[in-house]
């Protein structure tokens, strides 16, 4: 029980690492001149593939313009695809931007 109560606590750790890596750059991004209304970042847990989440999302709040990044490597493309590519193909009347 202890092994599993040192794993979970580990996980709880990165999650809010990453959550507060997301914070730093919308911070960074309203430091720079971007209108702190117009950023926005969405951490949840996911119910479906990346790709459909993203779009679902853009549909439902009406974004014009989705920001990517591509960090996946070559095996990690090959096993699940690449989500920016399904985004690309997928999205209709958006801008996507791909950051690699």
């Amino acid at each position: 029980m202890g092994k599993l109560k040192e794993n979970l606590s580990y996980l709880n750790q990165k999650i809010n690492e990453q959550e507060n890596a997301l914070k730093a750059v919308v911070d960074r991004l309203v430091q720079d001149g971007w209108p702190a209304d117009r950023v926005r970042y969405l951490y949840r847990p996911r119910k479906k593939d990346i790709a459909a989440e993203i779009l679902d999302l853009v549909q439902q709040d009406g974004f014009s313009c989705v920001v990517l990044s591509r960090r996946a490597g070559r095996v990690t493309r090959f096993f699940t695809g690449s989500v920016s590519t399904r985004i690309l193909t997928s999205a209709k009347n958006l801008t996507v931007c791909v950051v690699t």
